[in-house]
């Protein structure tokens, strides 16, 4: 396995949260990188792509949530995102609908951005990242990935989805140099505290500190520490 000695530049960023995304664009500016932000508004259902850094923020395209397809049959991406060395997925859309009110629309737009886009933006920046000397994936699923969530099983079904195909790509993508990890998270309860933490933790398992951690599944709260 190729060693990763090398530092990131690039960074693209999946979000459905304004909150989590925030903290992070934040975090990231101040480190001067470049950051490639694909937005999902799940609500106006909307996917926006923009490049964020120290100078502002620039939009590159604006798609309709039923023309993601397009992402995936087209080089869109692959005209805006010449350089990346982290895809970091935060999105996690949830519509907290029961069984009884929720439509199979519902059902497939959750997976959609839960799911569905994040496997798209891997797969056509797939070439990209392993240009890369991090070539860092890292998804985040909510804690309702195991414990459920009365009220919402196909936010549920989508997140453990999620972790499993983390732990298939990283079997697919480790003997070519990447790392491919997931944390679980619980963004219900996102606070000040537990948001630090799992930028903390983001930044250390993209770092060459972390190069023999791969393929985990890992819990983070505020109780956690990265030195």
């Amino acid at each position: 396995m190729e060693a990763h000695n090398s530092t990131i530049r690039n960074v693209l960023l999946l979000s459905t949260n304004s909150e989590l995304s925030e903290a992070f664009l934040d975090h990231y500016t101040r480190q001067d990188l470049i950051i490639y932000h694909l937005y999902t508004n799940g609500f106006s259902k909307e996917v926006e792509l923009s490049t964020v850094t120290t100078r502002g923020t620039t939009s590159l395209f604006s798609i309709p949530l039923d023309d993601y397809r397009h992402i995936y049959k087209s080089n869109i991406l692959l005209d805006h995102v010449k350089e990346v060395d982290l895809i970091l997925n935060a999105n996690n859309f949830k519509l907290s609908k029961g069984i009884q009110d929720t439509s199979l629309g519902d059902w497939q737009q959750n997976t959609i951005i839960n799911l569905t886009l994040p496997y798209v933006v891997i797969k056509k920046l797939y070439r990209t990242l392993r240009k890369s000397g991090i070539k860092c994936v890292l998804n985040i699923s909510a804690v309702d990935a195991t414990k459920g969530d009365q009220g919402d099983a196909s936010h549920c079904a989508t997140n453990s989805a999620l972790e499993s195909m983390s732990t298939a790509l990283y079997k697919e993508l480790s003997p070519n140099g990447f790392r491919v990890n997931c944390l679980r998270f619980d963004f219900e309860r996102a606070n000040t505290s537990s948001i630090s933490t799992l930028i903390s933790t983001t930044t250390f398992l993209s770092s060459p500190l972390s190069k023999h951690i791969n393929g985990q599944i890992i819990n983070v709260d505020d109780t956690i520490f990265i030195a």
